[in-house]
């Protein structure tokens, strides 16, 4: 158990800010002027799922010891994130009143944790590549 929280511990902490911000009633958010982009929600989901997997991927890959991008890694990794997203969309549209849930949204989050994918991917080709080179 300890592995796991030694692991997991700042994914889980932003897996707990997504749901705060998620789960706060529209009249919140509208009422402090955060809104200065336009479709500044759907920037948000793809920068904070984009964090949330770089986050999820990295604590699977010290978990299971996998230096390396792996399928299970990226399954699991994906699997989660969706999940998550989509009980978020769910909750939003059924639970609070001033929220909806929507597929756009799920797509984002989907965009951004395919960044991290691509980002992770390209540092550690280019870390092994430069490695090669020097050794």
């Amino acid at each position: 158990m300890y592995l796991f929280f030694k692991n997991f511990w700042k994914t889980l902490v932003w897996a707990c800010i997504i749901i705060v911000l998620s789960l706060m009633p529209a009249d919140n958010i509208h009422s402090q002027n955060w809104y200065v982009l336009p479709h500044q929600d759907k920037i948000l989901h793809l920068l904070f799922y984009g964090i949330f997997g770089f986050l999820l991927i990295k604590a699977f890959q010290a978990h299971f010891k996998r230096p390396r991008m792996s399928s299970t890694v990226l399954i699991l990794s994906l699997s989660l994130i969706l999940a998550f997203g989509a009980i978020l969309e769910i909750i939003q549209e059924k639970m609070i009143q001033s929220r909806e849930g929507e597929v756009l949204d799920l797509l984002f989050d989907l965009i951004g944790f395919l960044i991290a994918c691509i980002y992770i991917y390209f540092v550690q080709y280019y870390k092994r590549h430069f490695n090669e080179i020097k050794g």
